[in-house]
């Protein structure tokens, strides 16, 4: 196990979980090379916390604290760039690492050579470390995956760990926008995209870490209710797919682009990521279409296209299916 890592925190205004995620990485049984902290204009005292562990921390620490606010997303993209290490762990400021997540990513990684990103599961708790899922991540069992196999899915930055690699072969200042509403894609976001289209991804079916989900998280937490994941299952949502399509379609065009720049061996990855997200897209508008207020013998034979292209083995989960299996039959 001679994998290094390097683990990229975000701050702001952490101070009251701050401590506890520090200790459980100094407690790592394989430690981080180090722990690169980007603070986006704390007014507590997270810095007076971060600067008192680096003085004990069995790893060096290297805080750097942002001229200006530059939201979360983007001070992630700006610490892993200054990384060193081979992988790059994202850490949030207010979670808890299992002692041996770091330990168990490099035995991984050992036995799965070709692998350039690795999504572990995680376990949703409380403010006080209460389980409340432990499935946060839908990982229902551990496998190696090619690139642009399986489905294209979008993992929660705190449970990726990836090659520093990714970082340095696609500039990340490049990314393109998160579909029509002209934002980048965020960190994790684009992470997950690389790791569909440009590499292998180990799935981890283990928790290796504690997800605390509180009030002041950057996304408020509301676990659902039975009756909402009913109706979830059973709405119609064609304007979601719609979404979508135009996601799947960016990315598809922004990969063909890019490859034009490129020579012929270069190029080859990319362009075998855009024509997987273009398959992705007719998957998409497949469901679209079949969530919409259409005759019955059309939702039955929508149904049989998605079934006969393997749109549910390559791209969806067990819930899809039987979504759109009530849509075909039910109707709008």
């Amino acid at each position: 196990m001679n994998e290094t890592f390097s683990v990229a925190l975000a701050t702001y205004n952490g101070e009251k979980y701050l401590q506890e995620q520090l200790d459980s990485i100094a407690a790592q049984t394989h430690l981080p090379a180090e722990l690169v902290v980007g603070d986006d204009g704390s007014s507590d005292k997270t810095i007076e916390i971060l600067e008192r562990f680096a003085e004990t921390a069995p790893f060096p620490v290297h805080i750097m604290r942002n001229a200006e606010n530059m939201g979360y997303s983007e001070n992630f993209f700006n610490i892993s760039s200054r990384c060193k290490s081979n992988w790059i762990a994202f850490c949030d400021q207010d979670d808890v690492w299992m002692e041996t997540k770091l330990s168990k990513v490099s035995r991984i990684i050992a036995k799965n050579e070709g692998v350039g990103v690795v999504v572990h599961e995680i376990t949703t708790v409380d403010e006080d470390l209460n389980p409340v899922n432990k499935h946060e991540m839908r990982i229902r069992f551990s496998r190696k995956i090619k690139a642009t196999g399986g489905y294209h899915r979008l993992y929660l930055g705190l449970g990726i760990v990836f090659k520093r690699s990714l970082m340095e072969d696609i500039d990340w200042r490049l990314r393109p926008s998160y579909h029509h509403n002209g934002k980048k894609w965020a960190h994790d976001g684009w992470i997950s995209v690389l790791s569909y289209a440009m590499t292998q991804r180990y799935l981890c079916a283990e928790p290796l870490l504690l997800y605390r989900r509180h009030t002041n998280n950057v996304f408020a937490y509301v676990h659902p209710v039975l009756s909402e994941k009913l109706t979830h299952l059973t709405k119609t949502t064609p304007g979601i797919y719609e979404f979508d399509v135009g996601i799947s379609t960016t990315l598809s065009r922004w990969f063909e682009n890019t490859a034009q720049n490129l020579d012929a061996t270069a190029a080859a990855p990319y362009l075998r990521a855009a024509s997987a997200f273009a398959l992705v897209t007719e998957v998409y508008r497949a469901r679209q279409k079949l969530h919409q207020r259409v005759w019955l013998g059309r939702r039955l034979l929508l149904l049989f296209k998605l079934f006969t292209t393997r749109g549910y083995l390559g791209y969806f989960r067990i819930n899809d299916n039987i979504k759109d299996v009530i849509r075909a039959f039910v109707g709008g």
